[in-house]
């Protein structure tokens, strides 16, 4: 085990969902005999870039709870309020939640609890900066859902510009540049990932392609693109943006009116020094040049802007000064005549460089304060610099005159000391605290948070206790019991105890045990026998010490007891209610047990023991933490970081979570844990943002926070046998389930997986359902359309009542009969529906008031690929568009269908980009309309086409994303366009499934409790 620690909580999200904790308010202002509540997460104090949260907590009165609401959002519970959970939006900036009850008789509490949640922007996930000459406003440049994020400087808050939430166009896969047009109020974007130069116009989001294969002219193409410069207005080479390329080892000018490329400088253009690598551009506009930084000749070379000739600036030989060796972020400092570089060697530095001669100084650290700077642009109007500086956490202005470094922009909660780094973090039971090695001043300490307000303090160090100082601690233990924290030290090759009161440390351990702490990183506590146990990783062995003589004694391994051998152990964690030590196998992907009575070896887990997503290998070392309640083991890796839980009656693994978590926080090295099992919130200690996260493990039905895996079922009703199609009332927290086993139609809370017998199995009356395959909500008349391949019908199934007639068949309405319908798709608020028949390869249109029915295509309506079976079917009408998209699992294609013509045109088959379609089988639009996502029971998983290049690429499947894998056929598909996320039908396990598109997380929703499900 690895315990973790706090410098602020940040809450881990979907597109809809967040963390934090809670408490009560003060005494004046709740009636001191009304209903009472507690928020168990998030904490009182959280930062999170959601823009809606989920809530939980509990209440407490002697009378029957009515409702609880927060911030006048009603919560949803299954027990009477003894636990509920909410929904909240959440602005930009501070939030002030406020949780009120409502009693059965009527007495109301409405500040029963309160806390205030941050929404601000995720300074570690930024990619590059730009200022915005028009604001005091900063454009940041990340990944996914946030990709270009306006961030006011004078208040620190954050506007989403462009993302996966925001903005049509070409997703953007790796962002490594940016810039502002501002005559065009459109920042342009360099895209490594598709080789691309992206414009994004501020107002709305949009994405267009200017230049990159296929977009503007030009003999040469970009090949590995590395950095953007770009100067608005500038006189010497108006609208032209240079971007460097490695792969042509070049800079090439891109004209951004019309995205013509053509290369400027490389080996074939211009004289001079060639380039060995490309790091960054800049504009250096009083000598009208480009500067470039050549990280592997350790120089800043100079680009002619009319021949392309380069000479050197600055390197070993010009100039002087220290050594160019890491850099990155060059800017130029045109008021003092100098570029500006991060020099990121130890110890990292602002560093300047003089126009004229190159001869290079260093800004002191001591004089900014600045300690971990990673990224640098120039602020609005010129006369500062912004730097992006890791361990302040912040967006810090530094005043070019003067050197003062102000905090513009930071993402921090709580009082006191600031660290500059993080080792380990444990949370202490009953303190409300979490304690964690960190380092403060240069010194290392044991350091609490308070896990509501975010408040550091030093428990131990130099400054606070007497005895030891630590030189190389590595972790820290908290006993419950006596209030003792333990401190593994690998350069003293020493156990200290610390005292939480006072901050004293004495040595626990005797010189004998100092071979094993050499190596050994984890520290788990064995209190009914009173010793600390800790991994020998030199001798593969499992080593106690006893707290009262510090004596060692070997327990396991290297001829000690029998059973498995260790391979290669480095982490542990103890149930010690079992008297069982869980041990980390980093090389085998393998998780052992230690019978801590007579040190026998088991196997927990391994690739060949349980089930589940395989652990992963070659990492530095798991850490483990036990979750008692859950009756599992909680694993994070450090090879991918994924958050695995392994329940310990069969070895079956869960894939909770991976480091990005929704478009809330983003982990950037997560590599320590440690549980709250009263709050059921884990922890998750951050060494790349400083930081600790909470996540949820105790939400029933969370939206992008963790929660637990070991409940047999989600929500309550009739039990769903096959699903295989879902249709969403958009208006409504409901899903219409199409059930082929029974046959029937179920209506779904989304939000608390409840189930309702809708149609079918005994329930309404008319025509009875005899293989219904498909399903659309007709939301004007508040009725579900079902289409029965046998029947040759699509029916009409009345919402309240169930009762089901006749829209159109063989008898109803004109028109050539339906032979084996196969999919639907119904427009909203429209009276026209569209029916591919897999017999008659065709597209037939529906009037479903009439019931009329008129063929759009087959082989004699319309021109282009014939059908081979149609499956699944959406229309497209946005401005300009007048189509069907098929998927087709014969010609494993999608299909783009002429409403007016019935013209077949393949939009994307295996000629295009992306995994080949194997079987799919439903398709929905995207709410940005530029691409579909389709479900495939082939490949079983859920893909997104660009219906512009046809290029596909898997959102979700076993392997791709995080929470629970598809495992049936025939699998259903609908999308929640506001929201962003997929619904999709799982016959085999059977289950309703939601799929967040931007953070690709699978949650259950709901889940009828079948033993052939996980456990």
């Amino acid at each position: 085990m690895r315990p973790t620690p706090i410098a602020f909580v940040l809450t881990l999200l979907l597109c809809t969902a967040c963390g934090g904790g809670g408490g009560a308010p003060d005494d004046d202002a709740t009636p001191p005999d009304g209903p009472q509540a507690t928020v168990l997460y998030p904490t009182a104090a959280s930062v999170t870039t959601a823009s809606v949260i989920v809530v939980r907590g509990t209440t407490t009165h002697d009378q029957a709870i009515a409702s609880v609401e927060v911030n006048g959002n009603p919560a949803t519970s299954t027990d009477g309020f003894a636990t509920w959970e909410a929904r909240v939006d959440l602005p930009a900036g501070e939030n002030a939640v406020t949780v009120s009850v409502v009693d059965a008789e009527g007495t109301a509490n409405a500040t029963a609890a309160a806390l205030m949640v941050y929404r601000e922007p995720q300074l570690a996930a930024i990619r590059a900066m730009a200022p915005d000459p028009s604001l005091d406003a900063v454009y940041t440049l990340g990944v996914g859902a946030n990709l270009v994020t306006q961030v006011r400087l004078d208040t620190g808050r954050p506007q989403l510009v462009s993302g996966l939430c925001r903005g049509q166009g070409p997703v953007v896969e790796q962002p490594t540049g940016i810039a502002k047009d501002v005559g065009s109020n459109t920042l342009l974007v360099l895209d490594a990932g598709t080789q691309t130069l992206v414009a994004v116009h501020a107002a709305d989001g949009n994405r267009r392609i200017l230049s990159g294969a296929g977009f503007g002219p030009g003999l040469v193409g970009f090949e590995d693109v590395t950095a953007l410069g770009y100067l608005s207005g500038w006189v010497e080479a108006p609208d032209t943006a240079f971007v460097a390329d490695a792969g042509h080892l070049g800079v090439l000018a891109v004209d951004i009116t019309t995205g013509a490329r053509r290369m400027l400088s490389d080996a074939n253009h211009g004289a001079g020094p060639l380039f060995q690598s490309l790091t960054a551009v800049a504009i250096d506009t009083s000598y009208r040049r480009l500067l470039v930084m050549d990280r592997d000749a350790g120089a800043v070379l100079t680009v002619d802007l009319t021949s392309g000739d380069r000479s050197v600036l600055s390197d070993a030989d010009v100039g002087g000064g220290r050594p160019i060796e890491v850099p990155g972020s060059l800017v130029v400092d045109e008021d003092r005549a100098r570029a500006l570089y991060i020099e990121h060697s130890a110890p990292p530095a602002i560093m300047a460089v003089d126009l004229a001669t190159g001869a290079r100084t260093e800004i002191p650290a001591a004089t900014t304060g600045l300690t971990a700077p990673a990224l640098l642009s120039m602020a609005p109007g010129g006369n500062a610099a912004l730097v992006l500086d890791l361990q302040r956490f912040a967006i810090v202005e530094l005043d070019l005159t003067t050197g003062i470094a102000t905090d513009r922009v930071r993402w921090r909660r709580g009082d006191g000391p600031d660290w500059t780094s993080l080792d380990a973090i444990v949370y202490g039971p009953g303190t409300d605290r979490a304690f964690a090695l960190a380092r403060f001043d240069g010194q290392d300490v044991v350091a609490a948070v308070d896990v509501d307000t975010g408040d550091r303090s030093v428990v131990s160090g130099a400054s606070r206790g007497v005895g030891p100082l630590f030189v190389e601690p590595r972790d820290v233990l908290f006993d419950d019991q006596d209030g003792a924290l333990y401190v593994l030290d690998g350069g003293l090759e020493q156990i200290l105890r610390v005292d939480a009161a006072t901050g004293d440390r004495t040595v626990v351990s005797t010189p004998a045990v100092a071979p094993a702490l050499i190596e050994a990183e984890t520290l788990a506590l064995d209190r009914p026998r009173g010793r600390l146990l800790l991994i020998d990783t030199a001798a593969s062995t499992l080593v106690a010490v006893d707290l009262a003589t510090g004596i060692p004694t070997v327990v396991s391994g290297a001829g000690v007891a029998g059973g498995v051998p260790f391979v290669d152990p480095r982490t542990l964690t103890v149930h010690e209610e079992a008297g069982v030590a869980y041990v980390g196998d980093v090389s085998q992907g393998t998780v052992y047990t230690v019978d801590l009575a007579t040190g026998d070896r088991g196997i927990l887990t391994s690739p060949d023991v349980g089930s589940g997503s395989p652990l992963p290998t070659g990492g530095r070392l798991y850490q483990l933490e036990m979750d008692v309640e859950a009756g599992q083991v909680l694993v994070l890796g450090d090879g991918p970081k994924d958050l695995f839980a392994i329940d310990v009656a069969g070895g079956h693994r869960h894939l909770l979570m991976t480091p990005v978590l929704g478009t809330g926080s983003l982990l950037v090295r997560p590599d320590d844990l440690s549980l709250d099992p009263a709050r059921r919130v884990l922890y998750v200690k951050d060494r790349g943002q400083y930081a600790i996260a909470a996540v949820d493990l105790g939400a029933p039905s969370p939206i992008g926070d963790r929660f637990a895996v070991s409940a047999p079922a989600l929500g309550v009703g009739p039990d769903l046998g096959e699903p295989t199609d879902v249709a969403l009332n958009g208006g409504a927290f409901n899903a219409y389930v199409l059930d082929a086993s029974r046959p029937a139609v179920f209506e779904v809370r989304v939000d608390t997986g409840n189930r309702r017998l809708i149609s079918g199995d005994g329930e309404g009356s008319g025509v009875a359902f005899d293989r219904p395959v498909a399903l659309a909500y007709d939301e004007p008349r508040n009725r579900i359309l079902v289409l029965d391949r046998d029947l040759d019908a699509l029916l009409a199934v009345d919402r309240e009542s169930g009762a089901r007639t006749v829209i159109s068949d063989a008898s109803t309405g004109f028109g050539p009969a339906f032979s084996i319908p196969a999919g639907l798709a119904l427009p909203l608020r429209s009276d026209t529906a569209y029916v591919v028949d897999a017999a008659l390869d065709a597209l037939i249109e529906v009037d479903v008031l009439t019931g009329n029915r008129r063929i759009v295509s087959d082989d004699t309506t319309g021109f282009g690929v014939l059908l081979g079976s149609p499956e699944g079917v959406v229309i497209d009408t946005r401005p300009g568009m007048n189509r069907a998209l098929v998927v087709d699992p014969i010609l494993d294609a999608l299909v783009g269908i002429d409403l007016d013509t019935g013209t077949r045109t393949v939009l994307s088959d295996d000629r295009a980009f992306g995994p080949d379609l194997g079987s799919p089988r439903r398709v929905v639009l995207d709410a940005e309309g530029c691409r579909v996502l389709v479900v495939d029971d082939g490949l079983g998983a859920l893909l997104e086409i660009d219906l512009a290049r046809g290029d596909r690429r898997i959102v979700a499947d076993d392997t791709l994303g995080f929470g629970r894998a598809f495992e049936g056929s025939e699998l259903g598909l609908a999308f929640d366009a506001r929201r962003r996320q997929a619904y999709v039908v799982d016959s085999d396990r059977p289950a309703l499934l939601r799929v967040d598109v931007g953070s690709i997380q699978r949650v259950l929703v709901s889940r009828s409790a079948f033993p052939s499900e996980d456990n």
